[in-house]
């Protein structure tokens, strides 16, 4: 296939990914070069982000764009604590909204004062148990590269222990980190339409549903509109919203419960552990009524999870710290002058019948606010994590844009942001009130708990080594807070709670496929390699090998020299850039080239990328590495390194650069000596760059590309067709490098083969 139109094959994402960001090489079951420890609140004693230098369980060191010592770092740490206030705790937040609400619109009846006060505690012991105890001082502790979520946690339980996982454990530990990432984008793509629908029902009563709807549309296109303005930013501007949202809640609490200090009294008893054995055992709802108030009780933890997933924009220490400082104070106070609002009436809305006439106008600005800046915690959360996925070949391969070149956690991907705006536009529309959506909030979360703590059993186990005793008593109470609240959230599921959950069940299953067709690709790799390796020692015995045997089982730059030296393979006086995912790797576009058409190149170039992850710009005289492989028979190598904050317009013409520059060096490549090494990035010398190459002559370089096409062979299962034909179909609708890398105005030439997976 010929022209500018072409498209290359998707093996080139086995490679370090081809994307603009988050390019650190997260190889399954690689060696361990993350930390993870437990100690006792070490967080609050290291530098911001601190947590994200750790190394083999050493002391935490301070990585790059975090700051050091001095007034500088502290007035980064500061920064980091409000950007943590206004991305992380936004969707926790503005819990109080409706947790109250959702805990009795469950039970039957009017509450009484005890049963409000056992509903108080089971919020506090919440909040306590799994945000301060759980997340913060055990599961944040596990970081890989600076990074959270269910694949770091994954990634370290696989990488770590004194010996390797074995098959079945390391599948488990894949379906677990694939299980919880799609969760999270089930939770994702449900929290900002709950949030926004629920911040407009504040609205006056007359205005008709359908301009409520079109106003939450356009809310929701804005805010994933921003999301390209990146995390720092959208903290920035929310943080300040979210401190004063929290200093309000936290002093109307106040205010509630000086109102009403006989009550105030009765929910301070709610701190005691034994105001929950009465709620579950001795109250009016004892018994199922108290377990099915577990269902509303979880939207007091609603975020948590965010927490973690977040831990690579902040860092553990800032999300710690405003955590402890301003936000679990404040939400228990705010909870605690509700309960005195409902103790005093039970009738009446626990948030706004708290909030003095004077101050209903303000709060009813400020709440909507707030309700929308909740559901960035998720959608950052969201970017992380598939920003994982990516990297660990889940994914295939997508745009992932660094908004700030100091730090590299901090990520955009616009392929993801418009899919997951679709989705809640769509959800906006179809359900059109927060009501219908509300028993679809909770499902995902308490799942994704579930698998968070199980991933973190096995981190117990084999990476800190603790005896199965030790990780039992840890993790039990973990699990069995876990289970309680997910058991009761299951009956959710038959109203619209189905809705995250089919969410998750696509998204598992892509993640699913194609991580099982790159696994697959590469035993594929493994087998052609041996069986090279053997047919070149046969060589020797059978001279009368036919050179299209030899040249079908090329894949290393050793069979391709020793066919090129002892076939008799023609040669056209011309330069082939032939793209490659590994440096050591001959693509299969060769053999087929030379197979199809009976010639070769007479220059080769093998050219592939190296993505920085800790350098966000790389020099231009530090940009490329060139290794003359055989002059001889004209096989040439160029690694062209790209930092991973790099623009794209820097990527683009970083290619043709390095090759001029190869060029200069290497008298057998005169033609490549095209005039763009003083190229700027912009549109003049783009166009420049393409009437310069018109004026080369015939002699110049073709790029050439790979395109795999993926069959399956007679007798084989449905479930195997149907995980190819999903496969191919997610490798050919990635994106493409002739495109990435502004090659349509060159010539570029793509060779079709087929692989049987």
């Amino acid at each position: 296939h010929f022209g500018s139109s072409c498209q290359s094959v998707s093996a080139l994402v086995q490679a370090p990914p081809q994307h603009r960001a988050g390019r650190t090489r997260w190889a399954p079951f690689m060696p361990l070069k993350a930390s993870c420890h437990g100690g006792c609140f070490p967080w609050l004693k290291a530098s911001p982000g601190g947590d994200s230098g750790e190394e083999d369980g050493g002391p935490a060191r301070t990585p790059q764009g975090r700051g050091g010592a001095g007034c500088g770092s502290k007035r980064r740490f500061l920064g980091l604590v409000l950007g943590a206030t206004g991305v992380v705790f936004g969707d926790i937040g503005t819990s109080p909204l409706y947790t109250f609400t959702g805990i009795f619109s469950e039970l039957p009846g009017t509450p009484h004062p005890d049963d409000v006060v056992g509903a108080l505690s089971v919020i506090f012991w919440s909040l306590t148990l799994v945000v301060c105890f759980k997340y913060l001082l055990w599961i944040m502790s596990v970081a890989h590269h600076g990074e959270g979520g269910t694949f770091a946690l994954m990634q370290v339980a696989l990488a770590g222990g004194t010996q390797a996982a074995g098959p079945a454990l390391k599948w488990l530990l894949v379906l677990l980190g694939i299980v919880g990432c799609s969760l999270l984008i089930g939770d994702g793509a449900i929290t900002p339409v709950i949030s926004v629908l629920g911040a407009l029902e504040g609205l006056p009563r007359g205005m008709p549903a359908e301009v409520q709807v079109a106003i939450a549309v356009a809310i929701l296109v804005l805010v994933f509109v921003l999301q390209r303005m990146g995390a720092r930013f959208i903290g920035v501007v929310a943080g300040p919203l979210m401190v004063t949202w929290f200093l309000w809640i936290g002093a109307l609490g106040i205010f509630n419960m000086a109102q009403r200090p006989d009550m105030a009294f009765e929910a301070l008893l709610a701190l005691s552990p034994s105001r929950l054995y009465h709620f579950f055992c001795l109250g009016v709802y004892r018994g199922y009524n108290a377990w099915r108030a577990l269902a509303g009780s979880v939207l007091c933890v609603t975020g948590a999870e965010a927490l973690y997933a977040d831990m690579g924009y902040f860092g553990r220490g800032p999300i710690s710290f405003a955590w402890l400082a301003l936000v679990y104070p404040c939400l228990v106070l705010q909870y605690m002058g509700q309960a005195t609002v409902l103790m005093d009436d039970p009738t009446a809305n626990p948030f706004w019948g708290g909030v003095p006439a004077a101050l209903k106008v303000p709060m009813m600005v400020l709440a909507p606010c707030a309700a929308v800046i909740a559901s960035q915690a998720l959608i950052s959360g969201v970017f992380s994590l598939l920003t994982q996925a990516h990297a660990l070949d889940f994914l295939p391969r997508v745009l992932v844009c660094h908004t700030n070149p100091d730090e590299r956690h901090e990520v955009y991907i616009p392929e993801v942001s418009w899919l997951l705006c679709t989705m809640c536009v769509a959800l906006c529309l179809a359900f059109q009130n927060s009501a219908r959506l509300a028993g679809a909030y909770g499902i995902t979360v308490t799942c994704t708990f579930v698998v968070t703590t199980a991933l973190f059993a096995v981190v117990l186990l084999r990476v800190w080594g603790w005896h199965w005793l030790g990780a039992l008593a840890l993790v039990a109470p973990m699990i069995m807070v876990d289970v309680a609240f997910l058991s009761s959230n299951v009956l959710k599921i038959m109203d619209s709670g189905w809705v995250p959950v089919v969410i998750s069940a696509i998204v598992c299953v892509i993640l699913y496929v194609h991580y099982w067709g790159r696994c697959r690709e590469d035993e594929i790799f493994e087998i052609e390699r041996s069986l090279q390796t053997y047919e070149e020692a046969q060589d020797g015995a059978d001279e009368t090998v036919s050179v299209t045997a030899h040249l079908d089982a090329v894949c290393t730059l050793e069979a391709l020299r020793h066919v090129l030296h002892s076939a008799h393979v023609d040669r056209s006086k011309t330069v082939g850039v032939f793209l490659t995912p590994k440096p050591w790797r001959v693509p299969r576009s060769v053999a087929a080239l030379a197979k199809m058409m009976g010639c070769l190149p007479a220059t080769i170039i093998l050219l592939s990328f190296r993505f920085e992850t800790e350098c966000p710009f790389v020099a231009e005289d530090e940009r490329e590495t060139f290794d003359v492989l055989d002059e001889t028979c004209g096989v040439y190598r160029l690694v062209i390194s790209l930092g991973y904050a790099e623009p794209l317009s820097v990527e683009r013409l970083a290619v043709r650069r390095a090759l001029a520059r190869a060029a200069a060096r290497c008298p057998g490549l005169v033609p490549l000596a095209l005039p763009l090494a003083s190229a700027e990035p912009d549109e003049e010398n783009a166009t420049a760059e393409s009437e310069s190459s018109s004026e080369v002559d015939g002699a110049a370089a073709t790029f050439v590309f790979s395109r795999l096409y993926y069959a399956t062979r007679p007798g084989q299962g449905f479930w195997t067709r149907f995980r190819v034909c999903l496969y191919s179909w997610l490798v050919h609708n990635a994106r493409q490098p002739i495109s990435f890398f502004g090659l349509e105005a060159d010539n570029t030439l793509e060779v079709s083969t087929v692989r049987f997976m």
